[in-house]
This record gives structure tokens, sequence and C-alpha cells, in this order.
């Protein structure tokens, strides 16, 4: 079974870069936290281009999913400041979408500059939003 199970994902381009849904918004940002590690350790090596673009369309895809979640920070603060602080999650991960996508683009085309710049404000954004939501 499970070398029927690993020829499918041979023959399946794609299939096992699949971004899963993760439960919880502590494992999504768990998640996209390691590729966006993974990535910071690989842009050097310009043969890991691919690997390290196809993580940040998972990174970008993670964003996306993030928003499904409500931060206990805003599910606790009072009724009237909820509204303003959704609003400002939703565009931090917007950022953070928006900079991954760029990222992924300055790495296919071997823009390694363009490649270090989107990676230094996606790993600043990220730790502006856990600063402000977690």
């Amino acid at each position: 079974m499970m070398k029927h199970l690993f020829a499918l994902l041979l023959l399946v381009p794609g299939l096992a870069l699949a971004t899963p849904k993760f439960g919880t918004l502590k494992d999504t940002m768990k998640e996209l936290g390691a590729r966006i590690k993974t990535i910071s350790l690989q842009v050097d090596n310009s043969s890991l281009d691919t690997q390290s673009a196809a993580l940040a369309d998972e990174v970008a895809m993670l964003a996306d999913d993030s928003k499904t979640f409500v931060p206990d920070l805003i599910a606790q603060a009072p009724a009237g400041d909820r509204p303003a602080m959704t609003t400002q999650y939703g565009k931090m991960l917007d950022e953070t979408r928006q900079l991954a996508i760029d990222l992924a683009a300055a790495l296919r085309s071997g823009d390694k500059v363009a490649a270090k710049d989107r990676l230094a404000k996606l790993t600043q954004n990220k730790k502006d939003g856990h600063a402000e939501f977690k």
C-alpha cells in the first residue's frame, strides 16, 4: 500500500506539497513560521530557489488560512474594540500574503536582492503580527 501511495505522490506533481489546513491558529502559524525559517536557511542557495518559491507560495496560502481564525487577544477584547482589531489582523495577514507572493516571484526570477528584501520584510511582518496579536 505504501509503495502505491509513494508512486502516486511521484506521479502527481504538487500533491505532496499541497498545503494542509490546520485546526488552530497556533498550528497554522507554527507551519507558516517553519516555512519562513526554511526559506531563510536556503535563500542563498540558488539550486533551492524552486523549492523556496514553493514554500513561499505555501506561506501565502497559510496567511489566507489564518484569516479564518480569531486570535484570543481579539476574542477577549471589549466588543467595541473587536472590529478595528479584526480589520488590522486581516490587513497584516494580507501584507504577509503579498510579501510571500512577491518573495516567490523574486526567487523564481533569480533576483536574490529582491528575495532577501521580501524575506526580511516578511520576517518583520511576522514579528510585528505576533507582537500585536499573540
